[in-house]
Order: C-alpha cells, then structure tokens, then sequence
C-alpha cells in the first residue's frame, strides 16, 4: 500500500521506528539465510549447485549492503529531525518533511526486492535437499 501523504515532524519519528525495526528485522534474516547458504556450501560438492549458491552468496552481499545504505539515510533523516526540533519546537511540529516520503519509497523497494531474493533463497535451500 503506497501512502503518499507526508506528515508532520512529530509524525515522522514513529515511522522512523518502523523502518528501523523493519531494517533489524532483515538484518537478522540475513544472518540466518547466509548460515543456512554455508550449511548447503559444507554439504554439496555438485557444481550446478555450488555455482547457483556462489550467486545467492554474492546477492546477499548486495543485499546487506542495500540494507546499510538505506540504514545510514534513515538515521541521518533521524538526526536532521532531531536538530530541527532542537532548533525550533515549535515550528517543528507544524514542518513536512517531504524527504522522508523518498525514503519510504527506497524502504518499500528494499522490501519488495528482499522479499523476492528471500524466497529464491528458501526455493534453492529446499532443491538443494532434494
């Protein structure tokens, strides 16, 4: 669901707190999917397979990265509201933030693109059982 609506300064920290426990959330994804991708790479020795799971390797190095990349905007975005309101309370709460709509947008590709390599993941994992 797209929510183009840009709130106020005060509105923006809960959303801050759910991107950023949405980012932790994938973080400690990824630390499960990379062990399970090693748990394969220590049982198979066959070369389709290994050279499938080096790919998935590489994308979850993409994938962290795209996670830290947009962890640093969101708290920077955090910083820049925290020293607005230091500067002025009370203009604060009446200032939008229209940066922060981008970086909804950026979290909710991250999403979707992580959705989808998760279950290319979860896909290799199960034929790579069989």
């Amino acid at each position: 669901m797209k929510n183009n609506k840009v709130p106020h300064g005060e509105e923006w920290h809960s959303e801050y707190n759910e991107w950023k426990s949405t980012l932790d959330f994938c973080r400690d994804e990824m630390r499960l999917l990379g062990k399970r991708l090693e748990e394969i790479a220590g049982t198979q020795k066959e070369q389709e397979i290994m050279a499938r799971l080096e790919q998935l390797q590489n994308q979850l190095i993409v994938q962290k990265e795209a996670h830290d990349i947009l962890l640093h905007d969101i708290n920077a975005f955090e910083h820049r509201l925290e020293e607005s309101y230091r500067g002025n309370p009370v203009a604060f709460t009446h200032r939008k933030f229209p940066e922060g709509a981008e970086l909804r947008e950026k979290l909710e590709q991250f999403r979707r693109l992580y959705a989808r390599f998760k279950e290319t993941v979860m896909q290799f994992a199960a034929e790579a059982r069989a």
